[in-house]
């Protein structure tokens, strides 16, 4: 089932090296476990054995991020080409989470201190607390979304 009128939409974005058109139907294209960096793969697998569907929604689902200025304000440090404002019917959202719990899960795994707290918080779509971040960073990861525009740097 495709992205359609009569459902509720959400707007959102994403930054990306792929060349998407406006009207295309984007689904997942698989884990991206193998791409990610070393450091960041404990706090990955944290995120993925905390409960049994976890580990399906982090490998099967498109990233996206809520805030438009967030993923304005980030894309030229992301390092991608470009930017997709997409939508996405509310039914097709899987989960909505904090990156800043990505963060601290990580943080707290390199220094050799407990992270259960920080993974409970992403699930629990709650933001981060913390000194260290001004502003939450709000990931929602979706099964499928419709590509609205696309922005070139």
């Amino acid at each position: 089932m495709g992205v359609s009128g009569g459902a509720e939409q959400v707007r959102v974005f994403r930054q990306d090296d792929r060349d998407f058109q406006p009207g295309e139907l984007l689904r997942p294209w698989g884990d991206h476990f193998a791409t990610l960096a070393d450091e960041n793969r404990g706090a990955e697998d944290a995120l993925r054995t905390y409960e049994a569907s976890s580990s399906e929604v982090r490998s099967n689902s498109i990233y996206t991020w809520r805030d438009r200025a967030f993923a304005e304000r980030t894309w030229p440090i992301s390092g991608k080409t470009y930017l997709y404002e997409l939508e996405v019917e509310e039914c097709r959202v899987r989960h909505v989470g904090d990156v800043n719990c990505f963060t601290a899960i990580k943080a707290a795994i390199a220094a050799g201190e407990p992270f259960e707290d920080h993974v409970a918080c992403y699930w629990s779509g709650g933001a981060q607390p913390g000194e260290d971040w001004t502003e939450p960073r709000i990931e929602v990861l979706v099964c499928e979304a419709k590509v609205i525009a696309r922005f070139e740097l």
